[in-house]
């Protein structure tokens, strides 16, 4: 039988290899996939958009509906699934290239809550260990994902492509191997009955939706930046730029969960997103793309860190049932983000072909959105001020000891 420890390393695999196949096409939009389909940018962005938009919102569906002890079979079948975004390069037809992309994040999608169930069902004692394992692997997938879609579209463009399908394959194996195929986890969820708190959750649901614009616009809109204005040397660099981006901010959101335990998270996203405004202009504005890294660095430790303190603000945030909060913070956000980057693509199509200034346009929503994100957490901030001394008034109401009867 295998081991806990081993389940959890499979499931971090799996997780790594989920986001690695979503990450794959974040750097290909233009010139790779405009050139191999022979179309325009718009039709790309809108099957790539449309793709990661329905990833985000099956995700609190399927959290939803699936039955109560999981369903641990699409834990084989979905990686599979998932690795048609590897074999586009096998296709020069639209509508096909449309189908692969759309089955693949559906599974991507579907493998995140029955993964995440699992990770807390055999990791009882050690959940919080066990799930920032969990988590880590999808930081890592989703940066090294772009990182090699953008080393490999350089050099080969999408000949052999499918070759990135073989992690996925493997994830697969050792499910089976692990006997994951076969747990049954049912985790039940302390917040079901419990009703909401303070904090309102239309502006924590704002806050994330700012948050997720910012991000989505970011590493989709900014490979296509990078080619524009630095040729296909930019293409390149624009896989290490969301590599940089997606590990600083795996690493800095430990350090900004730590400071929001002690200082509230409204004030901390607050702090964080202004800090992270100049990186934004400092990115979109380098002379050269050899800084552009150091830049998104700074991104990634800072504005680009903070989105799960939001998920945080959401647990504590009254007015709907806990997991519609959930589902509404993480898929609904991220999905706002999605649309607005087909926006921003159809925007792009009106313009000439090529022209850098439109993309420039674009990213300079980020840092507007950061803005918007910051100025709402500082409301959230003082409202979690109030709680904090309404919640020390009535423990210092408390008698010392109870009395005897």
């Amino acid at each position: 039988m295998a081991s806990t420890v081993f389940k959890i390393a499979v499931l971090t695999w799996l997780h790594f290899t989920a986001d690695f196949l979503g990450g794959l096409t974040l750097p290909l939009p233009e010139p790779t996939l405009v050139q191999h389909f022979n179309t325009d940018l718009f039709t790309v962005m809108w099957v790539i958009t449309a793709s990661a938009l329905l990833c985000n919102l099956i995700q609190p569906i399927a959290g939803s509906l699936l039955p109560k002890n999981g369903l641990p079979v699409l834990l084989v079948i979905c990686p599979l699934l998932a690795g048609l975004a590897a074999c586009i390069g096998l296709t020069d037809r639209i509508p096909l290239f449309a189908i692969m992309l759309l089955l693949s994040f559906t599974a991507i999608g579907l493998i995140h809550p029955e993964a995440a169930l699992t990770v807390q069902a055999i990791a009882p004692r050690r959940k919080s260990l066990a799930v920032a394992s969990f988590m880590s692997g999808g930081f890592l997938g989703y940066s090294t994902g772009a990182l090699a879609g953008a080393w490999w579209a350089k050099r080969f463009l999408l000949e052999n492509f499918w070759i990135f399908c073989l992690p996925a394959v493997l994830a697969a194996t050792l499910v089976v191997v692990a006997g994951l195929h076969r747990a049954q986890g049912h985790v039940k969820n302390a917040d079901t009955d419990r009703p909401g708190g303070l904090l309102p959750f239309k502006i924590v649901l704002a806050v994330s939706i700012a948050i997720s614009i910012a991000a989505c616009l970011l590493v989709r809109m900014y490979p296509v930046y990078a080619y524009r204005a630095f040729g296909p040397r930019g293409q390149e660099y624009s896989g290490v730029v969301l590599f940089s981006l997606g590990i600083a901010g795996a690493l800095a959101s430990y350090l900004w969960g730590h400071i929001a335990d002690r200082h509230g998270c409204g004030r901390t996203i607050a702090l964080v997103e202004l800090a992270g405004i100049p990186f934004y202009f400092l990115l979109l504005f380098v002379p050269g793309i050899s800084l552009a890294p150091l830049w998104a660095i700074g991104i990634g430790m800072t504005a680009g860190a903070v989105f799960p303190l939001t998920v945080v603000m959401a647990q504590n945030a009254g007015g709907l049932k806990p997991r519609l909060r959930m589902g509404l913070c993480i898929g609904g956000a991220w999905a706002v983000g999605e649309v607005v980057v087909m926006l921003a693509a159809k925007y792009m199509s009106l313009c000439p072909p090529g022209a850098v200034e439109p993309a420039r346009n674009v990213l300079l929503i980020p840092p507007v959105a950061s803005a918007v994100a910051a100025l709402l957490s500082y409301g959230i901030s003082r409202r979690e001020g109030s709680i904090s001394t309404m919640a020390q008034l009535k423990t210092s109401e408390m008698p010392d000891r109870i009395p005897e009867p």
